[in-house]
């Protein structure tokens, strides 16, 4: 029985209770690590410090802790649930997959710092609430050192409250498009 992180609750129980294997699906670090992660870039805490989790946070962690096993999409992820003592052989990796249409594109479309007669700025597209979480501060920051004539960045999906606050002046430049959320 496969569910998503947040999203079993009680049904978690009836699969095993019907015999079935219980698989959560979580794609981002370990609810007990994420804030801190977020706050101190990426840096791990000592294994015996003590982190504050949201009633949020937890019920979520709640959810992945009566599944059977824990599949992630990447190590890091994995290394969050090591650190917070979860055994190795519960917790399994799979990489999301990338169309090879899409690798073949990359490959056609010329080495780095060409500028054909035909050239267009490189179009970016982030999908996804844009927070600290998602490092939204990073990528801002990495278009703020680009030149302005080859890049188009869209925005599609949520901003949270500090990031507009924080980033006004970017988030306003005519080339930063948001669409907001969509269906």
């Amino acid at each position: 029985y496969h569910y998503r992180a947040g999203f079993g609750h009680e049904s978690v129980q009836a699969a095993k209770d019907a015999g079935m294997v219980t698989i959560c699906d979580h794609s981002i670090a370990h609810p007990a690590l994420l804030e801190h992660l977020v706050t101190k870039n990426g840096i791990f805490p000592a294994h015996d410090e003590k982190l504050p989790i949201s009633s949020f946070w937890t019920l979520i962690l709640r959810d992945i802790k009566q599944a059977d096993y824990v599949l992630v999409n990447s190590d890091f992820v994995k290394e969050t649930f090591l650190h917070q003592g979860w055994p190795t052989n519960l917790v399994k990796v799979i990489y999301l997959g990338v169309d090879d249409q899409f690798l073949h594109a990359l490959q056609d479309s010329g080495p780095s710092g060409c500028r054909p007669a035909h050239y267009k700025p490189m179009q970016v597209l982030f999908a996804g609430g844009l927070e600290p979480r998602k490092g939204a501060d990073s990528l801002i920051k990495a278009f703020q050192k680009l030149s302005k004539i080859g890049w188009n960045l869209t925005i599609a999906g949520g901003i949270s409250d500090s990031m507009g606050k924080t980033h006004s002046s970017f988030l306003s430049d005519r080339y930063v498009n948001y669409k907001g959320l969509l269906s």
